[in-house]
């Protein structure tokens, strides 16, 4: 059930589904269905407080919001509401995107909406983590007295695929003995390369070395560092307890986390160790 209230508008966050209508993203060349929704906030934000960037919205068709909200009410609220979700102080915008865009630029206080309470924290935003540079993962499969003996880690990327007919859906790779490169570098996007090396020699030792330079596209990119071990079915806790997670960026919620504990924990566990290394 939606309430109507009025909510400060520095708790809502800033919506980037403008679409093809936007003037602002228009004049600069921006478009939510051709560029990254971290490219559109990252504009969004940084313009925020430009007179020059509120003057193209004076000028297209925010116009009529803009003159509405300055005279201190919300327009077309009767026949098009705008509708918020809250969780514990943050909001998101469910309708009115254009509108409460607008107000933020206008630095209105209060909005005026009709609001959704969820106990659903999937909508947060995650912190970003570490910086561009190269890492490194190792890891080793021994047996010994017919016992299988696993150490070491091994990575896993989640990205954004921002080229191609797969352009803005999230892929992932993992890092193991399969994606043997011989040590030779080989490109996944722009601004992201792997190598790795497998050696077999008492056991499968395995080395993955990937570079994520500071010029990579302003999209999501996850580079999780796993302990082999908790890719056994035998491991009891969960799969990213003991992970380290060595480079987050781009616009990830609280649902990606649960989502990326599901993937790591379906049909990668195996019960074979070569498989893993």
């Amino acid at each position: 059930m939606r309430v109507k209230e009025y909510v400060c508008t520095e708790k809502i966050e800033q919506p980037t589904a403008l679409s093809q209508r936007c003037s602002l993203l228009m004049a600069n060349n921006l478009n939510p269905y051709v560029d990254p929704e971290e490219v559109i906030y990252d504009f969004l934000i940084r313009t925020k407080d430009d007179p020059s960037a509120l003057n193209i919205c004076l000028n297209g068709r925010c116009k009529i919001f803009i003159e509405s909200l300055r005279s201190g009410s919300m327009p077309f609220m009767e026949s098009e509401p705008v509708y918020l979700t809250e969780y514990k102080g943050h909001y998101w915008v469910d309708e009115g995107k254009h509108r409460i865009c607008c107000a933020k630029r206008l630095k209105i206080k209060e909005v005026e909406a009709y609001v959704y309470h969820s106990d659903d924290d999937g909508y947060l935003l995650l912190d970003p983590i570490g910086v561009p540079g190269t890492f490194t993962a190792k890891s080793t499969c021994t047996i010994n007295n017919n016992s299988w003996h696993v150490s070491g880690d091994v990575f896993f990327l989640w990205y954004c695929v921002t080229e191609g007919l797969r352009k803005f859906d999230l892929d992932f790779i993992w890092f193991d003995a399969k994606n043997d490169t011989q040590g030779i570098e080989r490109k996944i996007t722009h601004g992201i390369t792997y190598s790795t090396k497998v050696v077999k020699h008492k056991g499968t030792h395995i080395e993955t070395k990937i570079c994520i330079e500071p010029t990579h596209p302003k999209a999501k990119i996850w580079l999780v560092k796993i302990p082999s071990i908790k890719l056994l079915k035998k491991s009891t806790s969960s799969v990213l307890d003991g992970c380290t997670h060595v480079y987050r960026h781009g616009l990830w919620r609280r649902y990606h986390l649960y989502k990326l504990e599901k993937i790591l924990g379906g049909p990668s566990l195996t019960e074979n160790p070569l498989e893993i290394c």
